[in-house]
């Protein structure tokens, strides 16, 4: 089996690789026989860690919109027959479902997008690869990144690459975005990689970030509904769960961590929970080294009182 830059290559399969493992398993301390949620299962990353972790008893319930990563996650979770349960739904919806969060001990919420949804150029989430521009997590959505691009206005553009990507000057992007659209809609991730870099004169630069990084962030959030009523998820699963229960989070960007640090402080305010990292647990030089993509990522954990 290889590693390679956030993915486990084992034969011609290509599955994600969990981000800050051994710190998610030292808070949610998975054990026999308790029963632990997965809100974002992907490929089944931490899920396996902590069914690993908990034999022989302990459980995990996933949830993932993705139905992609859902039967990857299926087909390598099949050695723990019997021990989990995986739900195909947007995370949020979890209130809906026929899940008793009074028997959860443990939960992982991880805010990123996976390597397997990455390295498949149909699915339109990367810059590096050519591909429609969808950027979907669920493709039952109607809203793709092709139609905000080709049919929204100057002012919904502005607020997304604004407060979704705080991309560099906007308004230059924005204006470029229609006054091409006008003449050819755009199809392509890589007809919007190349305008932004004409746009931004882009050279490469060692240590620093394409500008395609941000533009494309912030059309993935607007696509999928990321940020709202993220505040209010959190709120609500800890104030349902059990005592003791612990939450962990991870983000990736500032706009997500900010979210999760405002919620676990009003919720440490309120007497609902006691925050176990007064500051964000990030990964170590050496997993940033073995994973690239673990390299913008912060932990954050909450425990039931």
């Amino acid at each position: 089996m290889k590693m390679r830059y956030g993915k486990f290559l084992e034969g011609n399969e290509i599955y994600h690789i969990p981000v800050m493992v051994e710190e998610v398993m030292n808070y949610l301390n998975p054990c026999s026989p308790f029963t632990y949620l997965d809100c974002t299962l992907g490929t089944g990353g931490h899920s396996i860690e902590i069914l690993k972790r908990s034999y022989p008893h302990g459980k995990i319930i996933g949830i993932d919109k993705d139905k992609e990563s859902i039967d990857v996650a299926i087909k390598r979770l099949k050695e723990f027959e019997g021990r989990y349960k995986v739900f195909c739904s947007d995370y949020k919806n979890l209130f809906e479902l026929p899940i008793d969060l009074s028997e959860i001990k443990g939960v992982i919420v991880d805010l990123g997008i996976s390597s397997y949804q990455l390295q498949k150029a149909e699915r339109g989430f990367s810059f590096n690869l050519d591909g429609p521009l969808d950027m979907r997590f669920s493709l039952d959505t109607p809203l793709t990144a092709e139609k905000i691009l080709n049919k929204y206005k100057k002012d919904e553009l502005m607020r997304i690459f604004r407060d979704y990507g705080e991309v560099e000057s906007p308004h230059k992007l924005v204006k470029n975005i229609l006054e091409i659209r006008k003449k050819k809609p755009f199809k392509r991730t890589s007809e919007l990689r190349d305008l932004v870099e004409r746009v931004y004169r882009w050279k490469p630069i060692k240590g620093k970030s394409h500008p395609a990084q941000k533009v494309f962030q912030a059309l993935r959030i607007e696509v999928n509904n990321e940020l709202k009523g993220l505040d209010s998820f959190l709120d609500n699963l800890l104030k349902n769960l059990s005592q003791d229960s612990t939450l962990v989070v991870i983000s990736f960007h500032s706009l997500e961590d900010r979210i999760v640090k405002n919620t676990f402080r009003k919720l440490e305010k309120e007497g609902v929970g006691e925050i176990l990292t007064k500051k964000p647990v990030t990964p170590s030089q050496e997993e940033i080294e073995r994973n690239q993509s673990s390299r913008s990522s912060k932990l954050r954990c909450i425990r039931r009182k």
